[in-house]
């Protein structure tokens, strides 16, 4: 866990291993994890660790929706699956597959989006791999600007935690 300057929460992560549309709720992954405020931007610093048949870098993806996980959420950086959420954009950087490739960008969402990671219901932040079929494990930084709190320390999920869009039906779905 870290703290970057107030009003941003940075949370890091090493090996995190996520198979096909899994997405992880990230106050599950980071133990201790709060926020609150209006996310204004998410900055990533991550890199490729691991890919099965292809997965890129910029398939790592950030999702914030509402509970229960599904499309139309609100919020999807990354990842070239378009689950149909309010606002969409896309890495401009790390479009390989190549083990060690980075993506060291900020996106600037166009409308702010609230965030209180205590209320019941609210939207919730995950992180994901946004490939339909293969595993990808990355290690780095999401930092949420505009949102204060604390980044918690990486654990393992509880039962119950782990989500995957396949779940939802969207398993089938596939990029080109």
């Amino acid at each position: 866990m870290s703290r970057s300057a107030s009003a941003d929460v940075t949370v890091n992560f090493t090996s995190l291993d996520l198979n096909g549309f899994e997405y992880l709720d990230a106050a599950a992954l980071f133990s201790g994890l709060s926020y609150t405020g209006s996310l204004t931007a998410v900055t990533a610093c991550i890199t490729l660790d691991a890919s099965t048949n292809g997965v890129m870098c910029s398939e790592f993806s950030v999702y914030i929706d509402v509970p229960p996980l599904s499309t139309g959420g609100l919020l999807q950086v990354g990842g070239f699956n378009n689950f149909s959420a309010a606002q969409r954009y896309l890495w401009l950087q790390g479009n390989s597959s190549a083990i060690g490739t980075s993506i060291h960008e900020t996106v600037t969402l166009t409308s702010a989006i609230a965030l209180d990671s205590t209320q019941v219901g609210g939207p919730r932040v995950y992180l994901g791999n946004n490939n339909a079929l293969n595993q990808g494990t990355w290690t780095g930084s999401v930092t949420f600007h505009g949102v204060d709190g604390n980044g918690g320390d990486p654990c393992i999920p509880a039962p119950g935690a782990l989500a995957a869009f396949a779940i939802f039906g969207l398993g089938a779905r596939r990029r080109r």
